[in-house]
């Protein structure tokens, strides 16, 4: 696993290594570093990161609004089996 890992960092370090003589110098020109169609992946992607979290966001507000309501419904079970008022508790009541 650390050989692998090493490796790994090897390999990154080689790859920064190449690109830096060629970026840098581009960058500081103004020149595009990517080609159009290399711009047109990056926006692709960038669109799909942007919808994968909102859709992970939606699904997590969902998944605690029912949970939420579930701790509630059992607070509500739990007073009405013993016949005395629960106050729920400030993690329930929000």
């Amino acid at each position: 696993m650390t050989a692998m890992i090493v490796g790994l960092l090897l390999c990154l370090a080689l790859s920064v290594a190449v690109m830096s003589p060629v970026a840098i110098p581009a960058g500081r020109e103004g020149r595009e570093i990517l080609t159009a169609r290399g711009e047109r992946v990056v926006v692709k992607v960038r669109e799909g990161a942007d919808g994968a979290a909102s859709r992970t966001s939606d699904l997590i507000s969902s998944a605690t609004s029912k949970r939420s309501g579930s701790d509630k419904a059992a607070t509500l079970a739990k007073g009405a089996a013993t016949d005395k008022p629960v106050t729920p508790t400030k993690r329930q009541a929000s």
